[in-house]
């Protein structure tokens, strides 16, 4: 994989983190989470999009269950129930991080 795209990838990830754009109702512009250059490397952008890292309001962007650690998650401990139970239905949510 080439760096360039990864590096934007991981920017995009943790800026979005940074801003907690973790639902719609708390989405930003990539200008607004201090992404350099948010216009650029659109092809990165789709393909977040596509792969379900990303979910788009208009010109508003936030991040999925799919790339967040679990501490990040809205309403994780809320609801109650069995910590096993939790994290067995998250196993892909820690993937990777």
């Amino acid at each position: 994989m080439a760096l360039l795209p990864l590096i934007r990838r991981n920017d995009v990830i943790r800026k979005l983190r940074k801003c907690r754009a973790l639902s719609p109702e708390t989405a930003v512009t990539f200008q607004q989470a201090g992404i350099i250059n948010p216009n650029g490397f659109q092809r990165v952008t789709r393909v977040m999009l596509k792969r379900g890292t990303l979910a788009a309001v208009g010109d508003r962007y936030y991040l999925l269950r799919a790339c967040l650690k679990i501490e990040e998650m809205p309403d994780f401990w809320s609801k109650g129930g069995d910590f096993k139970e939790k994290t067995a239905s998250n196993t892909c949510v820690l993937r990777g991080f």
